[in-house]
């Protein structure tokens, strides 16, 4: 066994001795590539998604761990329904299965389940899923798990003014109303969706990754879309 190294003589200040700095406070993730992962090693793009839960578990695991507070996965976009039927049914399966045997285990580790998109778009055993893992976790005061599931931009803004338009009509908002925080667009875009007061998002995404790349075609494309 190697001998463990001494600090005793290092300078005041050295990268070796300084303290490790706190997590951040949200860390977003988009989980990509996964159908790609299985494609280059010969597999159906079914595996891809089933190593893909095996991924969340390990980011929910580290996030805990480190005393990162809110996790957010970016699991489903809307563009995901455009893809083959047969996909579409093995995504769904997937997250049927998650909803139904993990919760469990992760409610027992006292992570507070939230869910963002439309979730609509599910069948109603999913939706159904959805809303009792919510109510389960509801009061647990660990790692806040959000899964963004059937979420896009576009439909964001459509419903954040169909948000603002509702408030108008019940007197809860007098139009017109000042496009700032912290009863601006961002509160219908960010605070009113996740149910929550504005001070928990003081450091609202910190850090956000994408766990793959896109083919470099598509990033030209991207690159000089608009």
């Amino acid at each position: 066994m190697a001998p463990r190294a001494s600090t005793k003589n290092l300078p005041e200040g050295d990268p070796a001795t300084a303290a490790a700095p706190p997590p951040p406070v949200h860390v977003a993730i988009i989980m990509d590539g996964n159908g790609r992962w299985a494609t280059a090693r010969g597999l159906p793009r079914v595996a891809g998604h089933r190593a893909g839960v095996e991924a969340v578990r390990r980011a929910v695991r580290t996030a805990a761990e480190l005393g990162v507070k809110w996790l957010t996965l970016y699991a489903f976009s809307s563009e995901n329904w455009r893809r083959p039927l047969s996909e579409i049914i093995d995504l769904t399966g997937l997250l049927r299965h998650f909803l139904r045997m993990e919760i469990a285990d992760l409610h027992s580790k006292g992570v507070r389940l939230h869910f963002i998109g439309d979730r609509t778009k599910f069948d109603p055993g999913i939706q159904s899923d959805i809303a009792e893992a919510e109510r389960k976790t509801n009061d647990n005061q660990g790692l806040n798990l959000v899964i963004a599931l059937s979420y896009g931009g576009r439909a964001e803004i459509v419903e954040a003014a169909r948000l603002v338009a509702l408030d108008v009509a019940a007197g809860r908002l007098v139009a017109p109303f000042p496009l700032s925080v912290p009863k601006g667009m961002r509160w219908y875009l960010v605070y009113r969706p996740f149910r929550t007061e504005q001070r928990d998002f003081a450091a609202f995404r910190r850090w956000i990754m994408r766990t793959a790349a896109e083919p470099a075609g598509r990033r030209k494309e991207a690159r000089h879309a608009g």
